[in-house]
């Protein structure tokens, strides 16, 4: 018997989302902080390199893990659905800005639980969902910036370092669940050259 059960993966296969999003929005508030430290280019790929890897897995791993389906949400589901997303990524935002970077982390870890592949326009538009994530985070950045509001270089790159967490984690948790059983059973492309690779999502 597997030692990964079924709600493990498809805890692994939702945590995706999150993490895509936590470790772009990461990347941009340790580039902020960086800038306003006056950092060398040496500060600034040492705190690029930990976002752009682990966007880059999410996004790897999204084209493989994450659940696709063939009914489109409506438009005004996509609008309605993007929106959401603008502004709880503004909220986000305000928390890196200004808030408690304890209190950031947490809710960090709390939309985890936020059930993302099960949302509509999520599971249909997973990059769009995402940038529409961002975006909302970016303005918050951007306003308080604009703003003439003192944002303190080191709290903010803490706070970049407490996004990069959480999807530190849970890369290592779909490691070992969805990434071993998609090694497991993907076919050979020798055998089967028309075959999807992507892996089906766990029901």
């Amino acid at each position: 018997m597997s030692i990964i059960d079924e709600k493990t993966r498809q805890c692994a296969a939702n945590s995706i989302f999150p993490s895509f999003f936590y470790a772009t929005f990461g990347l941009v508030l340790a580039q902020a902080g960086a800038a306003q430290a006056h950092g060398s280019w040496g500060l600034h790929v040492f705190l690029g390199v930990p976002g752009l890897t682990l966007s880059g897995l999410a996004l790897c791993r999204a084209r493989r893990h994450w659940p696709t389906t063939a009914a489109m949400p409506s438009l005004r589901a996509h609008v309605f659905g993007w929106l959401l997303l603008l502004m709880v990524g503004a909220v986000i935002g305000v928390l890196a800005c200004a808030g408690s970077v304890l209190l950031l982390s947490m809710v960090a870890a709390l939309t985890y639980v936020v059930p993302w592949s099960r949302i509509p326009v999520c599971r249909a538009r997973f990059v769009l969902s995402s940038m529409a994530f961002l975006a909302g985070a970016v303005a918050s950045v951007a306003s308080a910036v604009l703003g003439g509001r003192a944002m303190d270089p080191i709290h903010t790159m803490i706070a970049a370092w407490m996004l990069f967490a959480p999807p530190m984690s849970f890369h290592l948790l779909i490691l070992v669940s969805l990434d071993a059983d998609y090694r497991i059973h993907a076919p050979c492309l020798a055998d089967e050259p028309e075959v999807d690779m992507r892996a089906p999502f766990p029901q």
